[in-house]
């Protein structure tokens, strides 16, 4: 860097921002973005049909693993997809903020509650008692 005098944030906008380098490190992500969809997607139609509900043993072995591994090691487990693992993982995270703002214990009984039912249902109240909050 001395010698051709470029500073750290010249090679971070040659990097990141320089629209040739953006259209560089775009060309062929719609492709790659598929084969990643395709190789971590460890739910079998055949075997399941259109869809495979989220049981209770499911939803209770999910927030043991939770924390212990990554969402594609939680794909390959439960035989799901990583959207299904990640739609699971913000219910869980919003189950965490309304306990905090409802300042409710929270345990494991209190989570398998929540991500059980609806998540437009959890976001309302969620939004509702951040409101509350707010009011107060």
């Amino acid at each position: 860097m001395k010698a051709t005098e470029y500073t750290v944030k010249d090679l971070e906008y040659a990097r990141n921002r320089h629209p040739y380098w953006k259209k560089v490190k775009q060309k062929g992500s719609v492709e790659r973005n598929q084969l990643r969809r395709e190789k971590y997607n460890f739910y079998d139609r055949k075997k399941y049909g259109s869809k495979k509900l989220w049981t209770d043993e499911d939803l209770k072995e999910f927030l043991r693993l939770n924390d212990e591994k990554k969402d594609w090691e939680l794909a390959k487990h439960f035989e799901r997809s990583i959207p299904s693992i990640q739609f699971i993982r913000r219910k869980i995270q919003l189950a965490l903020k309304i306990a905090k703002l409802d300042n409710k214990k929270v345990d494991k009984y209190f989570l398998l509650k929540m991500i059980v039912g609806d998540d437009n249902i959890l976001r309302q109240q969620y939004f509702d008692l951040a409101k509350k909050r707010r009011r107060a």
